[in-house]
């Protein structure tokens, strides 16, 4: 069950100014305040129940990916070169969609769905 009033109070904003912590705090917040899927009905499992999981699946590595790229902005405002950013935008949602969160996804096949 998801407490976003919760979250806040136990991961406060973090005023720093290293900006790694102040990501850190930002990823700590952001996964508490996520909504947790509902466990798969072991009896009778529906289809949205998987849609569910791998929206989550979604959702987790949009807010890893938000981090990423707050790390990489960072890394690229002091380095002494020109750093390619796409490589820090969209890396973990890149690496779930279509894979993790396609399976969780089509977990029921057409055969279980046609045996019931």
């Amino acid at each position: 069950m998801s407490h976003p009033a919760s979250a806040r109070q136990v991961i406060p904003f973090q005023a720093s100014r290293n900006p790694f912590a102040v990501a850190h705090s930002h990823l700590i917040r952001r996964l508490l305040e996520m909504k947790v899927p509902k466990g798969i009905s072991l009896r009778t499992p529906r289809r949205g129940e998987f849609e569910e999981i791998a929206d989550f699946i979604r959702e987790l590595a949009n807010v890893c990916d938000e981090c990423l790229y707050a790390v990489g902005a960072e890394v690229a405002d002091n380095a002494a070169r020109a750093i390619d950013m796409r490589l820090f935008t969209g890396a973990f949602l890149g690496a779930v969609e279509g894979n993790a969160a396609y399976e969780a996804a089509t977990a029921l096949s057409s055969e279980f769905d046609e045996e019931r």
